[in-house]
């Protein structure tokens, strides 16, 4: 039986004369690593400050609320308490369809660390004393710098200049985050969190039950509390089920470092002096991208404003999404993932890996091979592979598009136990060809995972499928915006004997890594941003035409007819590096 005591005490304060705060709401959210950043509204917090009192009001709250009863949180699985959802007033923040905020917080990858590699589960009881409610005012302006940022955006976008408003805006996002904060619980907060085997507390109903009693226990022992349980198990066995804790942690926020045997009394009383924010609301970021803010902004410009930054947005969720099977009984099952997907499922289909075509001739030469596989990464994501910017051993990086490095090897290696199947790629112009009807979507049994951007916000998928995640024991770092190089997409090079315009929309590198790309006759007039985003979109769509070629087993090395090499929206005579016009 499950037991779950609350203590409250609600203290009215009429009383108090000048309640003043120099934490404030206000300031910009990043909802993937759970940290604040630059300030939205024109507020900042240090000590003994009073000049922005204006854009708050404060309800005063003096809640005490002690909650005993055993919060399970499993990293993998939905259906348990959200871990987010006790940092947030009203519950997490979801992006569109996925909810992945936290994923990248510092608190929620040591648990889903010690959950992955132990095998574990954990069992959340605190304490929570909640002095003051801030809430931010809409009558507060907004920072200067913020508004500056946004007009900047929409000047690229009325200047024809998508490709910059596109990158500014994701370097918005970098400097401000996803959400920002519109109101703050300030106080203090004690966390345990204790950690169970996860097959013991899940081998049935009684045992979930009696650990979470013994996690009851731990924790009024560790805070000196005590409570009268109307169950017939005996303190001895209650003692033997808290020994099953393979591991405690106990975090504060806000007053004095709580020392373990400590009183609950003196911590409060030391919250009083030095708050913390304990929950926090939040907006999204384009929330207050409106005319009554920033008046020099037609209304079509700040609507275009508000969805370039949406789509840094959802560019920045989606480019640190990793989905996989998390279902922990099973074989596929993916600890580093933190989106459920279908690759629960056995595969119905496998693909060869056909490596790169630098032109579309026709011809009856031989393959002498395909090639394996070994993932991609760029300058801001890791391979999902090694987990690391590097190749697997016995792999080399003869190919780059833009910032994307390609992984290949000729020949089976000795590791081949880390090597994912592969089930094709797309993009978000272009359908996976390895499946019969195109889709933008990966084969039965697969994970889509985000590789790179070609032309801002548009995003390769590569479909892979791992047997073995056990030997991964580190979890990825976030991958921050911005996802694309101005440089390098957008570059414009005057060739000055022929008055030629040669335009590199992305590189591939020969069999001696030196850069090449070819030119094509272009007018002497200076060529639009939308044209760069055409040929960078037709660059995609090559891409992603050459990767999946065939469908054979991935780790068969077998000898191919050439055949006719596919060509992507009636492109002739191209090559990976520049579309002849």
């Amino acid at each position: 039986m499950q037991y779950i005591i609350w203590f409250v005490l609600l203290i009215t304060c009429n009383g108090e004369k000048s309640l003043k705060v120099d934490i404030y709401p206000g300031f910009g959210w990043d909802h993937l690593r759970f940290v604040d950043m630059n300030p939205i509204y024109d507020v900042s917090n240090f000590n003994d400050s009073d000049l922005f009192q204006s854009c708050i009001e404060m309800i005063p709250l003096h809640e005490n609320k002690i909650e005993i009863g055993s919060t399970v949180i499993d990293a993998f699985d939905s259906r348990t308490s959200d871990y987010s959802s006790n940092f947030m007033i009203g519950g997490s923040v979801g992006f569109g369809k996925f909810k992945i905020g936290g994923s990248y917080s510092k608190e929620y990858q040591t648990i889903k660390k010690e959950q992955g590699e132990q095998k574990t589960i954990t069992l959340r009881n605190q304490i929570d004393y909640l002095m003051v409610d801030v809430i931010l005012k809409p009558s507060c302006s907004l920072n200067p710098q913020v508004k500056n940022d946004i007009i900047e955006i929409a000047k690229y976008q009325t200047t024809d200049q998508s490709l910059m408003a596109t990158y500014a805006a994701q370097m918005f996002v970098k400097k401000y985050g996803t959400h920002f904060t519109s109101r703050l619980y300030l106080g203090g907060s004690i966390i345990e969190e204790d950690f169970i085997e996860y097959s013991k507390f899940n081998s049935d109903a009684s045992a979930r039950n009696k650990y979470k009693a013994a996690a009851e226990a731990s924790f009024l022992e560790t805070f000196r509390l005590s409570a009268n349980y109307g169950s017939t198990r005996n303190q001895t066995t209650i003692n033997q089920d808290i020994n099953q804790i393979t591991r405690k942690v106990v975090s504060s926020k806000g007053g004095d470092v709580f020392i373990l045997g400590g009183h609950i009394e003196a911590w409060q009383a030391s919250v009083k002096r030095s708050p913390a924010i304990v929950r926090r609301a939040t907006e999204n970021m384009t929330y207050f991208i409106q005319s009554d803010k920033i008046p020099e902004l037609t209304l079509v410009a700040l609507a275009q404003v508000r969805q370039k930054i949406n789509d840094a947005i959802e560019t920045y969720a989606e480019m640190n999404t990793i989905r996989g099977c998390m279902k922990r009984n099973l074989p596929s099952f993916n600890w580093v993932a933190n989106v459920e997907d279908s690759s629960c499922a056995s595969v119905d289909q496998t693909m060869q890996f056909g490596g790169f075509i630098r032109t579309c001739l026709v011809g009856d030469d031989d393959f002498s091979q395909t090639y394996l596989f070994g993932g991609t990464f760029t300058s801001t994501k890791v391979n999902p592979v090694t987990n690391a910017y590097t190749c697997p051993e016995g792999f080399s990086e003869p190919y780059q598009l833009d910032d994307i490095k390609v992984c290949l090897a000729e020949r089976i290696t000795s590791n081949t136990q880390i090597l994912p199947r592969y089930g094709g790629i797309y993009s978000c112009q272009q359908g996976n060809i390895g499946i019969n009807t195109g889709p933008m979507a990966c084969p039965k049994g697969y994970s889509a995972y985000a590789i790179g951007s070609i032309a801002g916000n548009c995003l390769l998928e590569v479909c892979l499928r791992f047997e073995k995640f056990d030997d991964i024991r580190q979890l990825p770092a976030v991958a921050l915006p911005p996802f694309f190089s101005i440089d390098t997409i957008n570059e414009v090079v005057e060739n000055n004997t022929t008055n030629n315009t040669y335009i590199i929309t992305g590189r591939m590198l020969d069999d001696s890594h030196e850069a090449k790309a070819q030119s094509f006759k272009a007018q002497p007039s200076a060529v639009s941003e939308s044209r760069k985003l055409e040929l960078g979109l037709s660059i995609a769509a090559i891409f992603i035409g050459i990767l999946a070629i065939t469908m054979v087993g991935i780790f068969q090395m077998r000898k191919y007819r050439r055949r006719r090499a596919k060509v992507i929206d009636g492109a002739n005579n191209i090559n990976l590096a520049v579309i002849k016009t």
